[in-house]
């Protein structure tokens, strides 16, 4: 830590001296930097708090999506199965009338 505090001493005393010219582009980046370290160490636990708790909604609300569009697949399936039904069974019965009434 002394270290990082030394070397930000010396560029410092460069830049104000004007040994060192600084670009904005360098400053711009520099105190983004600054910014993205601040935001990490000082409320990078809230963030990702925030974050856990979003992720939770969101599953909760896929997972009722799936469960209602299993249902209604399954009462798809259940429609189907009585429709191929009745559909059998009224061919089985014109079968049988045809069969048993009309003598070729």
């Amino acid at each position: 830590m002394r270290g990082a505090l030394l070397v930000i001493l010396v560029l410092f005393m460069l830049v104000t001296k004007e040994f060192y010219v600084v670009e904005e582009e360098y400053l711009v980046v520099l105190t983004f930097i600054a910014f993205l370290i601040y935001v990490y160490t000082y409320a990078g636990s809230s963030i990702s708090s925030a974050l856990d708790d979003r992720a939770i909604s969101i599953l909760g609300k896929l997972n009722i999506h799936i469960s209602r569009q299993l249902s209604q697949i399954e009462d798809c399936i259940h429609n189907y199965k009585k429709y191929y039904s009745f559909v059998y069974s009224m061919v089985a019965i014109s079968w049988h009338f045809t069969k048993r009434y009309v003598s070729y």
